[in-house]
């Protein structure tokens, strides 16, 4: 929520309509395109887990949606083996 908070702030009106319209972006059909060259990594602490969680199942498939940390040396090594997988 930080993270998104800060975004919004410092683009001031324009950073809070554009954070919007990502919100409102639908990337569905572009992720199931490439659903074997793509992964989900999710944290589980998000406020918005369940629902992202859903949504990528929905868009790539349960087997490509993971959770992810958050400490920054464990998420690198998330990514890096998410890469991995996916050749």
């Amino acid at each position: 929520i930080h993270d998104r908070f800060r975004a919004i702030v410092m683009g001031g009106p324009e950073g809070a309509a554009l954070t919007a319209r990502l919100y409102e972006a639908d990337a569905t059909e572009a992720l199931s395109a490439a659903r074997t060259r793509a992964e989900a990594l999710l944290h589980d602490d998000d406020p918005d887990f369940d629902a992202l969680r859903d949504w990528a199942i929905g868009a790539l498939g349960e087997d490509r949606v993971r959770s992810a940390p958050r400490a920054p040396a464990a998420l690198a090594e998330a990514v890096a083996a998410a890469l991995r997988r996916l050749g």
